[in-house]
């Protein structure tokens, strides 16, 4: 056999065209390598409590979820974080993960930092 066109957009092989010794052609189709293409990952918030707040405080976050572009679908999403879920003071990692239907994997993360200038609850 000998190949006679791989067709590819950036990573991703479309299909193979391949050239047998009989003079037969044959199309295979190609194998998706590429992970899927993330589109609005947030990027890292901070909020600064007043004076005097409680750091047992829970705050309400709220973001546009991300999303993923991939031509193996569908994509899977697994995240460890909701937008309206509570986040208590402190630094937490949200993170978003995407998988196509032929296993390739791309993850978007950003923090969500919460702190306090003085905590002098009476």
């Amino acid at each position: 056999m000998t190949i006679v066109a791989c067709i590819s957009i950036g990573f991703v092989t479309l299909f193979e065209v391949i050239y047998d010794h009989d003079y037969s052609i044959s199309v295979i189709p190609g194998l998706d390598m590429a992970p899927p293409d993330i589109l609005n990952c947030p990027t890292d918030y901070s909020i600064l409590l007043p004076p005097g707040t409680s750091p047992q405080v829970q705050i309400i976050m709220w973001w546009i979820e991300p999303t993923a572009m991939d031509p193996s679908q569908p994509i899977s999403i697994t995240q460890t974080h909701r937008p309206l879920d509570l986040f208590g003071v402190g630094v937490t990692t949200v993170t978003y993960t995407f998988t196509d239907s032929v296993g390739n994997v791309a993850t978007c993360s950003f923090n969500v930092s919460i702190t306090g200038m003085n905590y002098n609850c009476t």
